[in-house]
């Protein structure tokens, strides 16, 4: 009968506006997950690129210390060396020099 198909007609229209609209909400929540998994890969490499800034960075550092390292090594034994100079005894070594027999 003629209610019978209207009725089910309507119930069936109520269906499918049901199915859009969850079909909408599903690509509505399909288009935010790409946009936070573009942000969070976005994310990612900016702190990649920062990292290897960072990690290039302390090598310049580590560079820089360890010449400084070297430098400071070399001014001390500079400096010993100056020590054991000026603490020669000159008298006593040149007496040495100008005993008899030499």
């Amino acid at each position: 009968d003629k209610e019978n198909a209207e009725a089910e007609a309507l119930g069936l229209e109520a269906l499918l506006n049901r199915e859009v609209e969850q079909e909408s909400a599903a690509q509505t929540k399909v288009f935010t997950a790409k946009a936070l998994l573009q942000d969070s890969t976005d994310t990612r490499k900016e702190a990649a690129a920062e990292l290897k800034r960072r990690e290039e960075a302390v090598g310049e550092q580590l560079a820089a210390e360890t010449l400084a390292v070297q430098r400071v090594e070399l001014v001390e034994a500079a400096l010993a060396a100056a020590e054991r100079l000026v603490a020669f005894d000159y008298d006593s070594a040149m007496g040495d020099a100008a005993a008899p027999g030499c």
